[in-house]
């Protein structure tokens, strides 16, 4: 399983990595494909391969042969539904002697030095909030989430697998202007986890993206109901450096 073997990484140089594309591009999402793909590549080892979502699909298309629990169809159509232990997986795992799948997760990477919120899980068919309203649970899968901070120099990395009712659980409810349900503890005004409401008469005539759906909460607060795989430091400043001396050796 990754979460048992996530601890054994050495995390300082992918995130030495992730800082130098994220500081060379303008590209937003580069970090999280840079994340991604050195992390599959550390969890490799003589036992066990790890390959990103694309990776597993380029090998399906080439006709390599994957012992998955359903078909790779079922992986696909369910990476859209909310509550399936496929959705949104972007790593996946396999025992290396007969490709058996044997584990996959989701991940969540924000590299920013600003205190905003971070996803627990993009909602794409918004069905968190109609659930919770209805007394429904949502199952919200295995979820890695690394926080790096660029110009600090610090990471931390939590895992995740659970259900929507423990990440606000012993919180306090109420709605936005926009509807959206946010949630506080009982002493403290600062929400800590908001689930956008995609199905609020205010936003029907708005557009969602990405940005503006699904489950994210307060950085601090991460701690609060997901594991603490691992966090450290890294030289930003030798990060830096580094960079300059790539460029100007061009």
């Amino acid at each position: 399983m990754i979460k048992d073997r996530i601890a054994n990484v050495d995390f300082t140089p992918i995130v030495a990595e992730v800082v130098k594309w994220r500081t060379n591009s303008d590209i937003a999402s580069i970090g999280g494909a840079v994340f991604e793909s050195k992390l599959a590549e550390a969890l490799c080892d003589d036992d066990y391969v790890v390959f990103t979502q694309k990776e597993v699909a380029s090998l399906v298309d080439e006709g390599v042969s994957f012992d998955f629990p359903v078909s790779w169809d079922t992986i696909k159509s369910e990476s859209h539904v909310l509550g399936s232990p496929f959705y949104a997986v972007d790593l996946f795992e396999f025992e290396r002697d007969g490709l058996v799948m044997t584990d996959a997760v989701s991940l969540k990477t924000s590299v920013t030095d600003s205190n905003s919120n971070v996803f627990v899980v993009n909602d794409n068919e918004g069905v968190v909030v109609p659930n919770y309203i209805n007394g429904e649970d949502t199952y919200l899968g295995k979820v890695l989430t690394a926080i790096i901070r660029p110009t600090q120099g610090t990471f931390s990395v939590f895992y995740f697998d659970g259900n929507f009712s423990e990440v606000v659980a012993n919180l306090e409810m109420n709605t936005d202007k926009k509807d959206n349900l946010v949630f506080r503890s009982t002493d403290k005004p600062t929400n800590l986890v908001k689930a956008t409401n995609r199905h609020s008469d205010k936003k029907a005539n708005a557009k969602t993206t990405s940005f503006d759906r699904g489950v994210t909460v307060k950085p601090a607060y991460l701690a609060s109901f997901a594991q603490l795989v691992t966090s450290g430091q890294f030289d930003s400043v030798e990060i830096k450096t580094m960079i300059v001396s790539d460029l100007l050796s061009r």
